[in-house]
This record gives structure tokens, C-alpha cells and sequence, in this order.
């Protein structure tokens, strides 16, 4: 069971379901890194503030060196602040601190496709928090603008925001055709792509900021 875990300017894994850990080396010293995906058997990433780092055999243990080490496969300019990456089908989505970028091509080049979104917070700026897709629709949440859909990849979005009474999103999670929106105040639930919302705090007595749902 192989599992990873990243930090300050460190990535650790595990082989055995965490009884044992080994630092891998990184190709230099790179600022905090905030989270690392795997979502498939060929590349694990690692996520920081302007890097995303990848490795096609999860980066090696002592007994078994690494043939792939670490590598950056982009670096920002503007530091971006990266906080997530997303994978659906060819794509890959990292987003930031007012920013959203998608790679078609296993992150060897980024396109921006957030510049279609404008924030109305009173926030000096809005951070894209966490994304989700449903079949051909996209879905970002932010952290005072409420929820944005786009359903042509990002080169148009629209507020999704019916029904909601907090404009913070933490955290989605999907279910078939059910959008879960974790917010300042609670679950929400919308069954028709964002267009409306509904509250789904039933039994919840906690505010929360991620979560997950199975079924």
C-alpha cells in the first residue's frame, strides 16, 4: 500500500500502509509543497506555491532508487499560490490564488482559463479553492465569490449561486449527478448543475472545511 505525503520542502512516502516512511529527493529546494495526487499508476504530483512536480514511479525508496526522480514539470511565474490539482479524462486542473490553469498534455504546458471569472467580494482577492467536473460541466468554488461553472473547458464561466446563503467554498464532492458544496455554513447539495441549491445539513452540528462522500 504506497502512500505520500508532502511539506515543506519535502515529499515522504510509504510502501508498507504507513509503518514506514522515506524521504525522496526533490531536484532542488523548492518552497512549501502543499499536497501531492495520484491518480493513476503511471505519474504521482506534488502541488506548491509555484511548481508542480511530478514522477512516473513514485519517486523511488532506499532499497529501490528511483529511475524518475522528482521533476518539475512547470514553474509559474507570479507565484500563483497552487493549492489543488484536479484530473479528468486528458486533463489536468491546478488552481490558485485568483487563478485557474489546465494542461492537456501530462503538465508539459499550462493555459490560464480563469480569466472569464470576475470577483465581486469585498476580498482584496478571491482564492479558486477546489474544482469539480461533471461530465462536460466545471465547477469551481472560491473563498468569497460563491460557486462558477463553465461548460466549454473555461472560455466562458457563469455564477452558480442560487440557494446558497454562504458565498465561502471549502470543498466538493460528487455523486453521480449530485454536487455537494462544503461552505461557511454547512453542506449544500445541487442536483442540476449548479443551478440551484439546497441545504443538506441534516444532523450536522460542526462547521468543517473538507470532506467526502462514497456511494
Amino acid at each position: 500500500l504506497n502512500g505520500w505525503v508532502a511539506g515543506t520542502d519535502k515529499i515522504v512516502r510509504t510502501t508498507n500502509g504507513g509503518f514506514t516512511w522515506y524521504e525522496q529527493s526533490l531536484p532542488s529546494l523548492y518552497e512549501y509543497l502543499k499536497s501531492v495526487y495520484s491518480f493513476n499508476k503511471q505519474y504521482v504530483w506534488a502541488v506548491g506555491y509555484t511548481d508542480i512536480l511530478k514522477t512516473i514511479d513514485g519517486g523511488g525508496i532506499p532499497s529501490i532508487p528511483s529511475i524518475a526522480p522528482w521533476i518539475p514539470t512547470h514553474t509559474f511565474v507570479g507565484k500563483p499560490n497552487l493549492n489543488w490539482l484536479v484530473s479528468s479524462g486528458t486533463s489536468l486542473f491546478a488552481g490558485g490564488d485568483s487563478v485557474i490553469f489546465r494542461s492537456t498534455n501530462d503538465g508539459t504546458s499550462w493555459a490560464t482559463i480563469s480569466s472569464g471569472i470576475s470577483f465581486k467580494s469585498s476580498y482584496a482577492f478571491s482564492i479558486f479553492t477546489t474544482l469539480a467536473i461533471i461530465d462536460s460541466n466545471i465547477f469551481v468554488g472560491t473563498s468569497g465569490d460563491g460557486v462558477f461553472r463553465s461548460t466549454n473547458n473555461g472560455l466562458n464561466w457563469i455564477e452558480t449561486n442560487n440557494g446558497l446563503t454562504s458565498q465561502y467554498i471549502s470543498s466538493f464532492a460528487v455523486i453521480g449527478n449530485n454536487l455537494f458544496a462544503g461552505t461557511g455554513n454547512g453542506v449544500f447539495r445541487s442536483t442540476n448543475n449548479g443551478l440551484n441549491w439546497v441545504a443538506a445539513n441534516g444532523g450536522l452540528t460542526i462547521n468543517f472545511s473538507p470532506f467526502a462522500v462514497l456511494g
